[in-house]
């Protein structure tokens, strides 16, 4: 009986760590007490090159992180890197890297359409959402698009610098690569709308810079302003180098009174130009936004099954010296 009564026993522990074992362990409590079970994400956001503007982007992708986490629904993780070189073999080894490790979505920034399409599309074949930023792929597999409308923004610091010049006077105008779609746009956009609005505005010479080299960016720059020297009235770039802008005016001797000067974005030496008067303002794109949406775009795919518009486009504003001067970036335009 002893024997039986221990063979029982046995089995009765055996039944009931196997039904233990069968129960699908819950993360958090919903209200009611009943179980939810915690959905885990890795989100990769890949850069055009490492430095303080794409640093924003991450930040609004682990801010966006954060806020889902602390729901207790979700336990998001973010890896967020450029390329050691600028260009699209280091992006295509960092998307491919993200496929191999299964990642749940990639946001990224394409430095070349054409040559990161196909790992986009392989991306997105093995079940990897991608959402773009900055640079739209329309022919590629791509989620959507998020950030800015590149024309528009073209526009925006066409318009921006003819109001700083009263409308009248001759500009230089500074963009990258061109195989860039959205340097691209820009300056088409910005071109289009001198050209249409502003008839008392001549564009004297528009110069592409290509590689991302900042020395490079800045001699070149240098030997614009110097051959038009007599001629110019103003300038404008249309991406995120306006640190080398600034060093080049105060290298000759100018402010924005001399030569007048509209840059592109907020990294902080903008912003301190902008402050010290050596440029007038700055396009703003704010692309802390473009982690920020990107991130609840992918959860909200993932986990809901809401597809996104194929466009969803994050506001610009132009950073004037007054709000500048308003402790940025801690305030932002009353519209």
């Amino acid at each position: 009986m002893k024997k039986i009564a221990a063979l029982v026993l046995a089995i009765v522990l055996v039944i009931g760590l196997v039904a233990c074992g069968s129960k699908k362990p819950a993360e958090t409590t919903a209200a009611g007490g009943e179980k939810t079970e915690v959905k885990t994400y890795k989100f990769g956001v890949i850069y055009t090159a490492n430095n303080y503007f794409w640093d924003k982007v991450g930040d609004g992708a682990k801010a966006k992180a954060e806020e889902l986490n602390a729901t207790g629904k979700y336990n998001i993780s973010i890896y967020a890197s450029g390329p050691q070189t600028t260009g699209a073999a280091g992006q295509i080894q960092l998307l491919e890297d993200m496929i191999s490790q299964k990642y749940s979505g990639v946001i990224i920034s394409a430095s070349d359409t054409t040559a990161l399409a196909p790992t986009v599309d392989k991306a997105v074949d093995a079940g990897i959402p991608v959402i773009c930023m900055d640079t739209e792929m329309p022919d590629s597999k791509r989620l959507c698009f998020v950030g800015t409308d590149n024309y528009n923004f073209g526009r925006d610091c066409a318009r921006e610098l003819a109001r700083v010049l009263n409308g009248k006077g001759n500009v230089l105008v500074q963009y990258l690569d061109p195989a860039m779609l959205s340097m691209a746009e820009r300056s088409r956009g910005f071109r289009e709308t001198i050209e249409k609005e502003f008839p008392d505005m001549k564009i004297l010479f528009e110069q592409a810079d290509t590689g991302g080299d900042m020395t490079a960016i800045a001699a070149n720059l240098e030997t614009m302003v110097i051959k038009y020297k007599d001629e110019f009235d103003g300038y404008c770039m249309l991406y995120a180098g306006g640190e080398q802008a600034i060093n080049v005016w105060k290298a000759q001797g100018w402010t924005c009174e001399d030569k007048a000067m509209v840059l592109s974005d907020d990294l902080d030496a903008i912003i301190l130009g902008i402050k010290d008067g050596t440029c007038n303002s700055s396009v703003v794109q704010n692309q802390f936004n473009w982690g920020y949406e990107g991130v609840r775009i992918l959860v909200e795919y993932l986990a809901e099954g809401i597809t996104p518009p194929a466009f969803v486009e994050t506001v610009c504003y132009a950073c004037t010296k007054d709000l500048a001067e308003q402790n940025y970036p801690n305030v932002k335009p009353a519209n």
